[in-house]
């Protein structure tokens, strides 16, 4: 019979000065019930080596000695009590001198473990798991998402990394192939091709990034990903410069006393009164306050409870008023938010004339109708008003607020709230003093 190769170890030697590798390769012939193993190698320079030995083992005895002897200067063979076989100390030997350059072995080890450990999951399963996940519905009443127009955001900017890598194993997409998804415009994502002439605004480069950075991050948590590749391993999210914005949107005196004025002399609008005033004055967010019964259809909205009146303290021995706000997966969203006087006013004003705190019929759409009808448009105004006015003039202190006194109330960074929320180019002390005596001196919430 012919011999069998059983495998191959490399040894390092000496020849001329330069550092050689040798391959000693193992073979087996068995002859009726007699096995031979032989080890055969050719080191240049160097005798042939060649050896038979009835086992493995000694055969790579035979091999460590000639190692032993032949290894170059410098390579020490010492060996330390340790619970390796012979095996695997060759092969730690074999991996050490491949290693990259800066990279000890134990590194290399823990790399590949997290790759190997990470599960193998398609870009679309997990896009499909990660909605089924963060959507609120009545099967899923813990979702974070609880407006229809959060999900479209995300199938918006996850359309072309669906086209581009949905059929990809997440492990197996690396940190550079992701700027192109917030860098490039639309027209260049279909094509697949950057092009110079297509802008893209950094409000949308900025939106774009912050929905995929927090969906692979999601996927590092679940063990999709062996390292966050949105986090630690790509340069800062897009920043807007504040000469590229205009000052943010905000309602004056003048709008705000119309808003009141006609929803106080409306029948259809007075149980809006408590929200509106809510928004206008606490400047909290939307939906701190709905929760996200606004955006769903009437038999979806049992599943979700709005704020009621069991949350606010509006007379409490010690404190000033204040409502403690639920969990809705932004910011500091569950902290407590203080109701300045004529807020407060407002709101026991409207619980005495037994109006729910929120009203049914609010929706995204009859929201919309009546901003129109009060020549209001934006939806966000309220609470950039209500920061521009405290910034001014904090209306329990009557100074002017302190960044602390802002970030407790309204529950954002002091960097964001001077970029999108406080305008000092309209509101100056004497408005905001002005601001928050609105429904201070009410006596009753209607006037008809």
């Amino acid at each position: 019979m012919g011999s069998k190769h059983i495998c191959t170890l490399e040894g390092e030697y000496l020849h001329e000065g330069k550092r050689c590798v040798c391959k000693f390769n193992i073979t087996a012939k068995v002859t009726g019930n007699y096995k031979t193993l032989r080890m055969d190698a050719n080191p240049k320079g160097h005798k042939r080596f060649s050896k038979t030995r009835p086992t493995l083992d000694l055969l790579k005895e035979e091999f460590r000695k000639w190692q032993e002897e032949n290894r170059p200067p410098g390579d020490s063979l010492e060996r330390k009590l340790t619970r390796l076989t012979e095996d695997q100390i060759i092969d730690a030997e074999k991996a050490v001198r491949y290693l990259p350059d800066g990279l000890t072995l134990i590194e290399a080890v823990e790399i590949a473990s997290k790759q190997h450990l990470a599960m193998s999951i398609t870009l679309s399963e997990a896009c499909n798991k990660y909605v089924k996940i963060q959507f609120r519905d009545k099967f899923n009443k813990d979702g974070q998402w609880s407006s229809s127009k959060t999900l479209a955001e995300f199938k918006t900017v996850m359309k072309y990394p669906l086209i581009l890598l949905g059929s990809r194993v997440i492990k197996t997409i690396q940190p550079n192939e992701l700027p192109q998804f917030w860098n490039w415009g639309n027209k260049a994502l279909a094509a697949h091709k950057s092009q110079k002439i297509e802008k893209v605004s950094n409000q949308t480069r900025k939106n774009r990034y912050k929905v995929l950075q927090k969906f692979f991050k999601w996927c590092f948590v679940r063990g999709y990903h062996h390292q966050n590749i949105m986090g630690e391993h790509l340069q800062i999210s897009p920043k807007l410069k504040k000469s590229d914005k205009p000052a943010p949107k905000i309602f004056t005196n003048i709008q705000t006393d119309k808003l009141f004025a006609f929803a106080r002399s409306n029948e259809k609008y007075v149980e809006w009164i408590p929200y509106l005033a809510f928004l206008h004055f606490a400047g909290v967010r939307p939906g701190e306050a709905h929760c996200g019964v606004i955006d769903l259809r009437k038999e979806d909205r049992k599943s979700v409870s709005p704020l009621t009146w069991n949350a606010f303290r509006l007379n409490p021995k010690i404190e000033e008023p204040y409502v403690q706000l639920p969990y809705s997966g932004k910011m500091a969203s569950n902290r407590i938010v203080k109701l300045p006087k004529n807020l407060a006013n407002i709101l026991k004003l409207s619980q005495e004339r037994g109006i729910p705190f929120y009203c049914p019929k609010i929706t995204s759409n009859t929201m919309k109708r009546f901003r129109l009808k009060v020549g209001l448009k934006d939806s966000n105004s309220a609470r950039h008003t209500a920061i521009s006015n405290w910034y001014r003039q904090n209306p329990f202190t009557g100074k002017s607020a302190t960044q602390q006194e802002l970030t407790d109330q309204f529950g954002n960074r002091e960097d964001t709230r001077a970029e999108f929320y406080i305008n000092t180019e309209t509101i100056g002390i004497a408005e905001a003093q002005r601001y928050w005596k609105i429904g201070l001196n009410w006596k009753t919430i209607s006037t008809f």
